[in-house]
């Protein structure tokens, strides 16, 4: 236990004398002070959309600015060679002549060899007769067992042709904002080439660094103020969701990103911003801070 004796007449140095009598004989961490560092506030995700397969644009649904959502139409190709190919295949998926040709067949022949069994119980018909017609039942149900992998064989090449029919539909994979349109209509899309570039701003990704001094004094989950460069007049809050554990030397700092959230889209990404923790003190001889 400790205890301290405070004059009245110097009650300020007294108050000061006792704090780092304190600090020094707590642990460290025990107090805790506010700490503002300069921060980025950056799209969540970038995404270049490209094609799949190279051909001619049809169309371009969207531009610059336009938002978009997961999953929707941004861009098409010419596909006209594509869909008469899904037609074929849809046509020989869906026919089914050769195999009720094969089942008739098979139906009569088994019809024929349970008459000819009756007759060579009552000694009338011959075992090669017999013989050859469960010879030719075998070849029947054969010839029934190709047109029924044939039609499956068939369903298979129109699944293929509609993914490939579909790779000419080009579609937003994330809910963001166009940044930038490359190509247009009636131009060529190589594979390694964009249409257009989307950003993610919702959430915003704020990134700072701190000294490596409060490396335990920040985890994931934590929450802070976040103030941007455009609206000094209003704090957002901000979750702590990336913790570097690999430092950078030269600074002495260690990155960490925050989530911001933006559900109506109106901050804007890209801009400069501060941000404000409540660290607990780095102890006496820290270095870095």
């Amino acid at each position: 236990f400790l205890k301290l004796t405070i004059r009245p007449a110097c009650l300020g140095c007294g108050m000061a004398l006792a704090r780092a009598m304190l600090v020094a004989a707590w642990p460290h961490g025990v107090f805790a002070g506010e700490y503002s560092f300069d921060c980025v506030a950056d799209p969540s995700q970038l995404v270049k959309i490209n094609s799949p397969i190279s051909g001619i644009l049809s169309e371009v649904r969207v531009g610059r600015g336009d938002h978009v959502k997961e999953g929707q139409v941004v861009a098409t190709m010419d596909s006209e060679v594509e869909a008469a190919v899904v037609a074929i295949n849809r046509a020989r998926a869906a026919s089914e002549a050769d195999i009720q040709v094969q089942k008739a067949r098979l139906k009569n022949s088994s019809g024929k060899l349970t008459r000819a069994e009756s007759l060579f119980e009552r000694g009338i018909s011959t075992t090669v007769q017999l013989e050859d017609l469960r010879a030719e039942l075998r070849v029947i149900e054969g010839q029934l067992s190709q047109a029924l992998l044939t039609q499956r064989l068939a369903r298979l090449e129109l699944d293929r042709s509609l993914k490939v029919l579909a790779q000419r539909v080009i579609k937003s994979p994330i809910t963001g904002i166009v940044t930038q349109r490359l190509l247009s209509k009636g131009e060529f899309v190589f594979q390694e080439g964009s249409i257009i570039n989307l950003a993610r701003i919702d959430p915003l990704y704020v990134e700072v660094y701190l000294p490596v001094v409060h490396q335990h004094g920040i985890k994931k989950g934590d929450v802070a103020r976040v103030q941007l460069s455009f609206d000094k007049n209003q704090d957002y809050a901000a979750k702590v969701v990336v913790v570097d554990r690999v430092f950078d030397s030269a600074s002495g700092t260690f990155g960490v990103r925050l989530e911001l959230p933006n559900p109506g889209k109106q901050l804007a990404a890209g801009q400069r911003c501060t941000v404000q923790f409540d660290l607990p003190q780095p102890a006496p001889g820290a270095q870095g801070g």
